[in-house]
């Protein structure tokens, strides 16, 4: 029996439990009911606004000041909306002209610098035709310089000969 208690005590705190999540939740649900209620009223008024101001002359009975009011507004929200995008475009055109500048200066830089590269490349060009030249004409040089040597080498024979020939006649006095 006290067990029977004990589990009857349980299921009422569970219950009770159970129960006060609920009236949570519904209290909840009732708010949300309240804030949805509230900006469909506002929705609304803004819709029967919009539908006046789409149609100012559908009879309702506007005067013609309202109807003048309501068109001045239009034509001040457009106005500003006009001025802005001036404005945007405005600051759009200024970036795009700094933008151009900037191009057009690295362009020429760039001209520049490729016209440098040319009178580089033209130089080493030069240099290297100097070069050639010098080159062919220290060749040319070298050859005749070997031509030589090889006369006197020549000659160093021919005078080693004669020496011997001498040398020869002076020891045998035969002829």
């Amino acid at each position: 029996m006290f067990d029977q208690l004990e589990m009857r005590q349980a299921e009422l705190e569970s219950s009770t439990t159970h129960m006060e999540t609920l009236q949570s939740q519904t209290t909840e649900y009732q708010y949300q009911i309240r804030e949805l209620s509230d900006r469909v009223t506002l929705l609304e008024g803004e819709l029967t606004d919009a539908q006046r101001e789409a149609n100012p002359a559908n009879g309702t009975g506007m005067s013609a000041e309202e109807v003048a009011r309501l068109i001045s507004a239009a034509e001040a929200k457009y106005e500003a909306r006009l001025a802005e995008l001036r404005g945007q475009l405005e600051t759009i055109e200024k970036e795009r002209n700094e933008a151009d500048a900037e191009w057009s200066s690295k362009v020429a830089a760039k001209v520049l610098e490729v016209e440098e590269l040319k009178k580089v490349v033209g130089k080493s060009q030069k240099s290297e035709v100097d070069h050639r030249v010098i080159e062919e004409q220290s060749r040319e040089e070298i050859l005749a310089l070997k031509e030589e040597v090889r006369g006197y080498q020549r000659q160093q024979i021919e005078f080693q000969r004669q020496a011997e020939r001498i040398k020869e006649s002076e020891v045998c006095p035969c002829s």
